[in-house]
Parts: structure tokens; C-alpha cells; sequence
């Protein structure tokens, strides 16, 4: 398996649809790319490294950046803030009828990479 993180609301500008339609789905890159999909799924199953699979996706996508949008960097850093305001907030557990205040044991921590 090979996987391509992006930033939240950065993939809709290169599929052009909502991608809350991919939800709990597995869709073949030709779902969303077309036969330009069928030749990125042959040309990284043909890379023996993961830097060679890297090199090609990003080829890819560079070929079709996108112009830069600048609600999709607003709704990254609306993400981000609510995911930082999340992981600082504390919790109350209660045991044994006590209760204590202590933090999350997972905070969220995105990655800010594109």
C-alpha cells in the first residue's frame, strides 16, 4: 500500500468534487484521475523504492497544481487551530467517585506538511 497525505481541503482542488464522497471507501486512482489514474497506478507499481514512488506522485501532482486557493489555506489553519485547541484542552474522569482532571493520553498533533 502507498499513501498520499495532504493538508485538510487540499486535495478538492485536484479532484474538483467533495471528497467527503471517498468516506469510507476505496476508489481506483481511474475514479478520480482517469486513464491518466491508470497510468499513475501502473508507473508507481513499477518503482522498486519508495523514493521512486514518491518522485512519481509528485511528479503527478505538480503537473497539475492547482491555482493556489486561498480558502483551502483558511480551512488548514481552522483545522489545525481547532485540533492544537483540542489537544491542550483537559479532561475530568471520574473513578471510583472521585474525580481528576488530566490530559488527554492522545493529542492531536498534525502535520503541517503539504
Amino acid at each position: 500500500m502507498f499513501a498520499v497525505k495532504f493538508r485538510p481541503g487540499g486535495f478538492y482542488p485536484f479532484a474538483g468534487f467533495p471528497i467527503s464522497s471517498l468516506s469510507d471507501k476505496t476508489v481506483e486512482l481511474a475514479e478520480v484521475f482517469g486513464a491518466d489514474g491508470e497510468k499513475l497506478d501502473r508507473a508507481v507499481l513499477a518503482e522498486d523504492t519508495d523514493d521512486g514512488r514518491v518522485a512519481v506522485i509528485e511528479t503527478f501532482l505538480r503537473n497539475r497544481r492547482p491555482a493556489p486557493d486561498d480558502n483551502v489555506t483558511r480551512l488548514a489553519e481552522m483545522v489545525y487551530a481547532v485540533a492544537r485547541e483540542r489537544g491542550s484542552s483537559r479532561w475530568r474522569t471520574w473513578s471510583s467517585g472521585t474525580a481528576s482532571t488530566s490530559a488527554p493520553s492522545s493529542a492531536c498533533s498534525p502535520s503541517m506538511s503539504e
